[in-house]
């Protein structure tokens, strides 16, 4: 949620405070975290190991921090393509492939967890990491919205996430 509220003030200046921009990057977000999910789900069946969370979580921490560059260089290129199509196009760039990478975390994150069970708690595996989204969501929402944005540049929220995904990565 950080990556996403602090996408919308990266989009604002050259997309504009929109529903459009809003929508095409919610969207983006929705069908990246999608097709991670499934994704990572594939993956942990074929390695059931920490070096499959670190390495997703590293890839994420790559792509994370360069994400104010890529805009620069970017937006303006898609600035005339149009209210929908612009932020569409610029969020498919930008945020498609780190949320497959993020989005693929929990299904890779319950199968290490049931494990470590020996299989015999799926369920609470999987309702466990269920809860554990939910609420990082919940605060990094909260914490975007009402400490981050005000206190800190949008360039460097991208990079701190980047920074903190890189030290979950080492980690796991």
């Amino acid at each position: 949620m950080v990556i996403e509220i602090s996408a919308y003030r990266l989009l604002a200046p050259t997309f504009g405070n929109s529903a459009f921009t809003w929508t095409a990057l919610i969207g983006v977000v929705l069908i990246a975290f999608s097709a991670g999910s499934y994704l990572g789900g594939w993956m942990a069946e074929k390695k059931s190991d920490f070096a499959l969370l670190g390495w997703l979580l590293a890839g994420a921490s790559v792509l994370t921090m360069f994400v104010p560059l890529f805009n620069a260089g970017l937006a303006s290129s898609f600035e005339r393509s149009g209210l929908i199509a612009g932020p569409l196009m610029i969020s498919i760039l930008l945020f498609l492939l780190p949320g497959v990478l993020l989005g693929a975390v929990s299904p890779a994150s319950v199968r290490l967890f049931s494990l470590i069970g020996k299989d015999a708690h799926v369920g609470f595996a999987a309702g466990t990491i269920s809860m554990l989204g939910s609420l990082g969501s919940f605060v990094g929402t909260l914490l975007s919205g009402f400490y981050l944005l005000s206190n800190f540049g949008v360039k460097s929220i991208f990079l701190g996430t980047g920074l903190v995904l890189l030290l979950l990565a080492g980690l796991a």
